[in-house]
């Protein structure tokens, strides 16, 4: 999906980042909202991704990150679908959002400042945090005195099991209740990482597998599992045919090992 004849007139051209390996595979959920924006019946019709990507260099990111089979595009889609379902339930009952995106400075480049936009009516505060989410110093930014939403999408299977563990934590400490809506990658891939043709040829590794919820939910004592839902119900299909290809031509033949029930998973998790 080339960018389009009218971004061509308007924008004098394409920018070219520079982003970490792990920051690079941003542009494949960009990619998947893209192609489903397109779609005759898309399913979260997301006008703005195509916009962003006319605005970028292509060459900026690894070509293995605009695969052309629409299976991971259903896959990218399906999963937001869903933690937008829950972050609309907990928005509903809410009065307060806290965002904490990644990758601010290109944001910054790519998406007006809502404040901005708003001028002096806004209603509601919005703070982009340049910071590593390693590095706790920027949960000082969130307000402690209200319930937190925390979007990780896309976010945790980077990480390894011991910084995972540690965010979370401090994630529970920093407010008196909470969700946490997270997508997990399951052992399977992390283990056979190798096969997987999306990451071919660039450094990028998943690191944490979780086969079971409820080892998220051990990281903190406040913390429980609310809700699960498996990618494999999401995208069903004999011999994973419904799933996108993550371990390349063998994927039908990982599909029957019973680790394949938890290739993927949405986690909502309260506290």
């Amino acid at each position: 999906m080339m960018p389009s004849d009218e971004s061509k007139d308007s924008v004098p051209g394409p920018i070219k980042v520079k982003l970490s390996p792990v920051e690079e595979t941003m542009i494949l959920t960009l990619w998947s909202r893209a192609h489903d924006a397109a779609a005759v019946n898309p399913i979260l019709d997301d006008v703005h991704a195509q916009k962003i990507l006319d605005r970028v260099d292509p060459d900026s990111f690894s070509p293995t990150l605009f695969p052309r089979d629409r299976r991971y595009y259903n896959y990218i889609t399906v999963r937001a679908k869903q933690l937008d379902e829950w972050c609309k339930t907990f928005l509903e009952a809410h009065a307060h959002e806290p965002i904490v995106p990644e990758v601010v400075n290109l944001r910054r480049r790519l998406i007006p400042d809502p404040i901005r936009a708003e001028g002096e009516n806004r209603v509601w505060d919005y703070r982009l945090i340049g910071a590593s989410v390693a590095d706790g110093g920027w949960m000082d930014e969130i307000p402690q005195d209200r319930p937190l939403l925390v979007i990780a999408e896309g976010l945790f299977p980077y990480l390894t099991p011991d910084e995972a563990m540690t965010l979370l934590r401090s994630l529970v400490k920093h407010a008196p209740s909470g969700q946490i809506v997270m997508d997990t990658v399951g052992t399977i891939l992390t283990r056979y990482h190798s096969f997987m043709p999306l990451f071919r040829g660039t450094s990028v590794r998943m690191k944490w597998g979780v086969d079971d919820g409820e080892e998220v939910a051990r990281a903190h004592p406040r913390l429980y599992l609310a809700e699960t839902v498996l990618f494999r119900d999401l995208l069903p299909g004999m011999f994973a045919s419904g799933a996108p290809p993550c371990l390349g031509v063998l994927t039908p033949v990982f599909s029957l090992l019973p680790s394949w029930r938890t290739y993927g998973q949405l986690l909502r998790l309260e506290f």
